[in-house]
């Protein structure tokens, strides 16, 4: 036998406030001293003092010493044992050291397991085994819980634990019935400005997912597009509700129980109408005189999500860049545009159905609101609208105008 092998320990739980003692003694301290704890934070310690005390004050400390071998160990904890025992501090509840310590050699324990190889085990072996796992599982009382609480409080979660956690709550989704009780469980329920703030601070500088940005754009699909209610277009959920005096979840509800019709499903009902001027910034009153709805995509002052990079501006003007590779860059960057700020390009399906791009450039150059206008016409196609591209908006009223009109 090793050196290793040989050695022993003399183990001692005290606890700072209480003075409370429990002594032990092993080969192996660090084992020793998992079990305790395991033990004594799920409530199912065997020595029902240590527990007791443990329940009522956990700040346990661990204290070893390490001796020759066993029997030196076990002489030393039989000492400590006469000396103590019968004192209310004193934890132990076996006078003899040995009844506890039956440490077992590797030869038994070897033959112990060729013992127990492939041994099965009766019909009334294995009902006894199932109605002692179905006593574990049966629902705590609330002062168990708390008791439970108290002890594992404080105490920092490995990894592993962690991740074994995170599993066993999402597979808790997967199930529809677990998913109908969580609802009702937190169904009226107000969270406290303190949970609020924990709730932020860990949301914190987290990067979302695409599934759940997916998520968030169709959740936000009735509050960000118009409403069909009596024959009335409201463009928006919120005007909608303040025109009606209700709250806006009251107008997302009716319009999911199919009372009144949401953007989408006038969308599919029918097809909308848009017609799309282009237009100097500089004569936004005549768009404004003549009721069309202007859109500024300028790179400075208008709506980012359609406008160009100030930089590119620039560059194409000195020269830097051709009208074609200002052409390319300004097309990547609607790319991009669309897939982030797909809000902006979706809130344009809720415009008046006369539109007009505006621009700081003059009529008859080039310009990236012509650019823009092709853009948004296949974009309005693919939604199912009749588009059509009115030219550029210029000083006179132009006929079709007059003739709407």
């Amino acid at each position: 036998m090793t050196e290793q092998q040989d050695k022993a320990y003399v183990y001692i739980f005290h606890n700072p406030e209480t003075g409370d003692v429990n002594v032990g003694s092993t080969k192996d301290e660090k084992y020793r001293q998992r079990k305790h704890l395991s033990a004594l934070r799920g409530a199912r310690h065997s020595n029902y003092k240590f527990q007791r005390c443990y329940a009522r004050k956990p700040n346990f400390e661990f204290v070893s010493m390490e001796v020759p071998d066993r029997d030196t160990a076990l002489a030393l904890e039989q000492s400590i044992i006469d000396e103590f025992y019968g004192s209310p501090s004193f934890l132990n509840i076996s006078k003899d050291a040995a009844y506890c310590n039956v440490w077992q050699s590797p030869a038994s324990i070897e033959r112990m397991r060729k013992a127990l190889t492939g041994r099965k085990l009766s019909a009334e072996h294995i009902e006894k085994s199932r109605q002692g796992l179905l006593r574990l599982n049966r629902k705590m009382s609330a002062e168990q819980k708390e008791r439970l609480r108290e002890c594992f409080k404080g105490i920092p979660l490995s990894a592993a634990t962690k991740a074994k956690l995170s599993i066993s709550g999402k597979a808790r989704f997967d199930d529809p019935l677990e998913r109908l009780k969580i609802s009702v469980g937190h169904r009226g329920k107000l969270l406290s400005a303190e949970h609020r703030a924990k709730l932020s601070l860990v949301a914190r500088g987290r990067k979302d997912t695409d599934a759940k940005r997916l998520n968030m754009r169709r959740g936000n699909a009735y509050r960000s597009k118009s409403v069909l209610i009596d024959g009335t277009t409201y463009r928006t959920l919120a005007e909608a509700a303040e025109a009606l005096g209700v709250h806006k979840t009251t107008i997302t509800n009716r319009i999911k129980a199919g009372l009144y019709q949401g953007a989408e499903q006038q969308d599919s009902s029918m097809h909308r109408k848009m017609t799309i001027w282009t237009i100097q910034l500089s004569k936004w009153r005549l768009a404004r005189e003549l009721g069309i709805h202007l859109i500024d995509c300028t790179a400075r002052s208008g709506i980012s999500a359609f406008a160009p990079l100030f930089d590119d501006v620039m560059a194409y003007k000195r020269g830097v860049l051709s009208e074609e590779q200002y052409t390319k860059r300004y097309l990547a960057r609607m790319r991009h545009s669309r897939r982030e700020q797909s809000k902006e390009w979706e809130r344009v399906k809720t415009l008046p159905e006369r539109i007009a791009l505006a621009c700081y450039c003059k009529a008859g150059v080039f310009c990236h609101r012509h650019l823009f206008r092709d853009l948004l016409s296949d974009y309005l196609k693919d939604a199912q609208f009749e588009v059509k591209c009115a030219g550029e908006l210029i000083s006179s009223i132009p006929p079709h105008v007059k003739a709407e009109a």
